[in-house]
């Protein structure tokens, strides 16, 4: 008897053997599972053995004592694939309850018979694979031998005579006379059968529709159905009556078709191309003494301090030229903190003179009211009530007359 308590294994009265231990014939074993029980109690003996094959069992006895599950396994040959060493596990189920036990070790003894292939076991899958992993074998030996056949047929074969891929060709442009067209040549460059019987109807049917469609033999337009082009007797009235051929008239006459070179109209026909002319000169010199825009010039730059006292000021311009006029963009993009006065010198143009004696007010980025005075290249700023702040900007934009 093999004991487990639940699903550990705790031990057995027997040695752990199915078979011969010296003369002892051991053709069934006992199991009892104590913590299990209940009333519709099924179980299943699974064996795994030495060569990888496995089977499943059932037990011929399954009795509930007391608070324990007692199997019976009677040996049969078709339980035993193979002799020696065999893992056996139990698993007992009760309605959704499932207990499967630890894996135990048991030996086979050789007198115990095992399954032969006459015997139909539904739960043998194993012996079945067996047969046929034995047939795969057989069927490869076959197989390989069938190879080495073929290996020596071609070993003992003369490959000269055999087809030089090298000088197979697969474009047009290497066809010579020392290499011959491959087939993909020719499934390149030539039509196989059906695609030319293709084509040929293809063409066939084209051919007839083209027909169907063409317009019997006529030598007039109305012989191929046209109504709405010139035809020879109004093209000729028209040329007999062109412009080469038509007379002047000196005074206009009522529904005259002639040309007129003389009379009211011809005069004022005549003098309002006389004025256009004229305005045409007229505009053309006035063109000719527009502003030369060569005399347009902008650019980029950067103001610097206008002495040692005020370094750590920053500044740079956007500039645009036109004649003695100039208009400067300033961006005044640091101030130096506690100081209420700065020279920038580097203006593109000096400003005439006068410019000195008037200054233009401006607000800083802060919101504080800013004295901004020109003088030639030079610009003065000031804080007539405060100081400059360490994130204070300017920015403004000044016309002057250059000098």
């Amino acid at each position: 008897m093999i004991i487990f308590n639940k699903e550990k294994y705790e031990g057995t009265f027997l040695e752990e053997n199915i078979g011969i231990t010296g003369e002892n014939l051991v053709n069934e074993v006992e199991f009892t599972v104590n913590g299990f029980a209940g009333e519709n109690i099924t179980a299943a003996i699974h064996l795994r053995f030495s060569d990888g094959s496995v089977n499943s069992v059932a037990p011929q006895s399954v009795k509930v004592i007391n608070n324990s599950t007692c199997l019976m396994w009677k040996i049969s040959k078709n339980d035993i694939f193979c002799h020696g060493w065999v893992e056996v596990q139990l698993e007992l189920r009760d309605g959704e309850r499932l207990l499967q036990t630890e894996i135990i070790r048991l030996f086979a003894g050789e007198s115990l018979p095992i399954e032969d292939k006459e015997y139909n076991n539904p739960n043998s899958e194993t012996l079945a694979l067996r047969d046929e992993v034995q047939k795969l074998w057989a069927k490869t030996a076959e197989q390989n031998e069938k190879i080495e056949k073929n290996k020596r047929v071609i070993e003992q074969s003369d490959l000269s005579f055999k087809e030089d891929k090298q000088n197979k060709a697969v474009v047009k442009g290497d066809v010579t006379a020392q290499s011959y067209a491959s087939v993909e040549y020719l499934n390149n460059y030539y039509y196989d059968a059906e695609e030319v019987d293709r084509q040929i109807t293809d063409l066939d049917e084209t051919v007839t529709m083209k027909i169907n469609l063409k317009a019997d033999k006529a030598d007039t337009l109305s012989g191929y159905g046209i109504t709405d082009a010139y035809d020879k007797t109004y093209l000729n009235k028209a040329l007999n009556n062109k412009l080469i051929k038509m007379p002047f008239d000196t005074v206009p006459a009522a529904n005259s078709p002639n040309y007129v070179t003389s009379g009211t109209l011809y005069s004022s026909v005549n003098t309002l191309n006389q004025t256009i002319a004229k305005n045409k000169t007229a505009a053309e010199n006035a063109i000719a003494a527009k502003y030369d825009s060569s005399n347009v010039e902008s650019g980029t730059g950067s103001l610097t301090p206008g002495q040692a006292i005020y370094d750590g000021n920053e500044g740079s311009f956007n500039y645009v030229k036109n004649g003695r006029v100039v208009t400067v963009s300033v961006n005044i993009t640091k101030l130096v903190a506690d100081k209420s006065y700065i020279q920038m010198a580097g203006l593109p143009f000096p400003a005439k003179s006068e410019s000195r004696f008037s200054s233009t007010a401006v607000y800083s980025t802060t919101n504080k009211l800013r004295n901004i005075r020109l003088d030639g290249s030079w610009l003065y700023i000031n804080s007539p009530t405060d100081k400059f702040t360490d994130d204070e900007k300017i920015n403004f934009t000044i016309t002057y007359i250059r000098q």
